[in-house]
């Protein structure tokens, strides 16, 4: 479910800025692994912290770096469920279309929530780790994910979600 965050999101980049869609992360992690999942139990408490190049968190982000735009649009993924709001901070191409990543929102579990590690491994690309925790409780299931984002006219914004095969 939580690769509804970013399953049937398309994402890739073309040579320039401008994003195009070419893959579905969700065709590669629509069931998780036994090692995509943490014991845990589930909590609504993720800290907003950062230490070094490593972010956490789930509170509702901002554009003013990559990790608070990661926060920006699973906020707006999974507490205000709005595929609106999430595209907002992406560039054009970086994601589904609204109508689709809309769908795949309404697919996740009301009151699921999550909790982000972000980790900068530079030049605007992050390692982020995305637990989302089911209402009823039970161990989270782990998306491991690469994060680019790009900083324009004063924003940062998200430019591709795919994957960590790392």
């Amino acid at each position: 479910m939580a690769v509804a965050l970013i399953g049937g999101l398309t994402l890739a980049l073309t040579g320039g800025s401008e994003p195009r869609a070419t893959e579905s992360v969700a065709a590669q992690s629509s069931t998780p692994s036994p090692d995509d999942t943490i014991s845990s139990t589930p909590t609504n408490d993720s800290p907003s912290s950062t230490r070094g190049p490593v972010t956490t968190g789930n509170d509702a982000g901002d554009q003013r770096s990559g990790a608070g735009a990661i926060k920006a649009f699973n906020y707006a993924y999974y507490v205000t469920r709005s595929a609106r709001q999430a595209r907002l901070v992406t560039l054009a191409g970086a994601v589904d279309s609204e109508n689709v990543l809309q769908a795949i929102i309404d697919n996740v579990r009301p009151g699921s929530h999550h909790c982000l590690v972000i980790t900068s491994i530079g030049e605007g690309t992050y390692r982020v780790r995305l637990s989302v925790f089911p209402p009823t409780g039970g161990a989270p299931i782990v998306y491991p994910q690469v994060i680019r984002t790009e900083s324009l006219e004063g924003r940062t914004w998200i430019a591709s979600i795919t994957k960590d095969e790392g």
